[in-house]
């Protein structure tokens, strides 16, 4: 696992430790999405919820979700996860060099 991390830290070209510390979200075929290091549960339903992540809400839609897990900072919920994706989009970065 920490070659993997190491070689993605290398290909976004940012810090470990700066992906270490930073919300994850797993979605494991469509079934089930394990998120790590979320702030709380903003709302729930059977077909939609809303994570609050530093800086951003993560919603994950889909039917018949379930928390499956639930802990201080990972929950996993499972069901058919139809999409996930963050409710602030992600501004350009006006330093980043465009190809």
């Amino acid at each position: 696992m920490f070659g993997f991390l190491d070689e993605l830290s290398k290909s976004i070209k940012s810090d470990l430790k700066d992906v270490y510390s930073s919300y994850k979200i797993l979605n494991v075929g469509g079934c089930a999405c394990y998120v790590q290091n979320y702030i709380k549960i903003i709302s729930y339903t059977k077909n939609k919820v809303e994570i609050k992540v530093k800086n951003n809400t993560i919603v994950i839609e889909g039917i018949d979700l379930i928390i499956q897990e639930l802990e201080k900072n990972n929950i996993l919920l499972v069901g058919k996860i139809n999409k996930t994706y963050l409710l602030k989009e992600m501004k350009e970065d006006v330093n980043v060099e465009k190809k």
